[in-house]
């Protein structure tokens, strides 16, 4: 098999890097209309480093999204006929494009995610037939020999646009076959995909800590009114800022429908689990909810003790006050 691997490692970062336009995306196949809602980003970085195995350079350019999300993608030519060489290849491409995302101040969260782009086959039919395992193989990053049953399911998560290009897509790379060498549009559609991951991954585990950090708070049947006053705010400013990551989240890139570009993002979400990440930030969203209702419960019943108490109190020293006129 030859072809190019490109590499790619999505991360936050603060860092702006050259002044650059911003780059619409738009796919050249079949896509809804509504550019509006198509995102756009910005080369900020790009070059040449030496290479890492054998005599190819590696290529490297780094892109920027909204979000301060960035994408630091490695590149370098492949020829070989074993998984294990490749994918001996794609490791070293992923070292040095962590190496750059750390120049970069990046966040520790990041996804990684392996482009191997092919264009020089004889027919559709006959590479995929020839080529089954190893294609199995490197973008499951799997060096063992994959079983028929195995291979099949792999192959199965892919889409043709015509009759001879092919787009296989797993949790862990790509395989995108064109005669054409029309590969980026595919690669951006992807790594939005990926960016959507990390975005759910990343609030998560904000949500996580913020939950661990109110489980510390202690009981709230000890506590007096204002101590759960300011839990209660804390609950509201984590919720509401959360519901709105969500949202920006979702509104990141809008693809419904039996558009081409839609069915390689449908498939993508599935493979890197979108349903399930958003499920488990909703939890947490409903968890949070739910401590709120029961801080809230308790507040109210202190601030009905108060209110009896002071009742009470004022009574008293109505009384107090009529006995003294008496005397």
């Amino acid at each position: 098999m030859k072809g190019k691997i490109v590499h790619a490692v999505i991360t936050v970062s603060d860092r702006e890097g050259v002044e650059s336009e911003e780059i619409p995306f738009r796919t050249t196949r079949s896509s809804p209309g509504y550019e509006a809602y198509w995102p756009t980003y910005r080369i900020v970085a790009q070059g040449e480093i030496a290479p890492v195995l054998g005599p190819t350079p590696l290529g490297y350019r780094v892109k920027a999204f909204k979000g301060n999300f960035t994408i630091v993608e490695m590149e370098c030519g492949f020829e070989n006929d074993a998984a294990v060489n490749v994918l001996a290849l794609k490791n070293a491409l992923s070292r040095k494009a962590l190496e750059i995302a750390k120049a970069w101040d990046a966040a520790a969260g990041y996804e990684e995610y392996t482009f191997y782009c092919v264009s020089d086959y004889e027919g559709y039919d006959g590479f995929l037939s020839q080529n089954g395992l190893m294609i199995s193989q490197l973008i499951k990053d799997e060096t063992a020999d994959l079983a028929p049953e195995e291979i099949k399911e792999t192959l199965a998560s892919s889409l043709r646009y015509d009759n001879e290009d092919l787009t296989v897509i797993e949790w862990d790379g790509a395989l995108l076959l064109d005669k054409d060498g029309n590969f980026d549009d595919n690669i951006t559609l992807l790594e939005l995909a990926n960016i959507q991951l990390l975005a759910l991954r990343t609030l998560d585990n904000n949500l996580s800590q913020e939950i661990a950090r109110f489980k510390r708070f202690g009981d709230i049947k000890t506590s007096n009114i204002f101590r759960l006053s300011s839990f209660l705010k804390s609950v509201v400013n984590v919720r509401t800022k959360s519901l709105f990551e969500l949202d920006s989240i979702d509104d990141a890139i809008k693809l419904y429908g039996d558009w081409y570009s839609a069915k390689v993002y449908s498939i993508a979400a599935r493979k890197l689990y979108h349903v399930k990440w958003r499920d488990a930030v909703e939890k947490k969203l409903n968890l949070l909810e739910n401590m709120f209702e029961m801080v809230s419960h308790r507040q109210v019943e202190l601030y009905n003790l108060i209110l009896e108490f002071s009742i009470v109190a004022l009574i008293v020293f109505e009384i107090a006050l009529l006995l003294a006129g008496v005397a």
